[in-house]
């Protein structure tokens, strides 16, 4: 279970998040909404532990290296989509002839030889997330 109290975020004088508490029970799904700059992707960022609260207490967060940050105008290498993907895990050190089989996965196959350049922005995300 994932359980934050009392949090706040700070960046300088900027207050990024404040939350009075947030329960996540294992195979809970939730969605998050909120205005431009309400704290979302903060809260994203404390929840994956990649982001430390400057204030309050923070149980169950997952554990580092286990959490991959998808931006949602996500930035490619030249080349394809499959290409990206491959890339993505040799450098982590994961086989990278399993790229077709994410892509695949989050049916992103039939464009898997595109030029990542051209794709649209919901395909763009499909191959960010089967590169995370």
């Amino acid at each position: 279970m994932i359980r934050l109290r009392d949090i706040e975020v700070r960046f300088a004088d900027t207050v990024g998040l404040v939350l009075d508490q947030l329960d996540i029970e294992p195979g809970e799904r939730l969605g998050i909404t909120g205005a431009n700059g309400s704290g979302k992707t903060t809260l994203l960022r404390v929840i994956g532990g990649l982001q430390a609260p400057t204030r309050g207490a923070a149980e169950g967060l997952l554990r580092p290296g286990r959490v991959t940050l998808a931006h949602q105008r996500p930035y490619f290498f030249r080349g394809t989509a499959l290409s990206n993907v491959r890339w993505a895990l040799a450098a982590a050190g994961r086989d990278a002839e399993a790229a077709g089989s994410w892509l695949e996965r989050l049916g992103a196959s039939a464009f898997a030889d595109r030029p990542a350049s051209v794709l649209s922005g919901g395909e763009r995300r499909r191959v960010a997330i089967a590169r995370a």
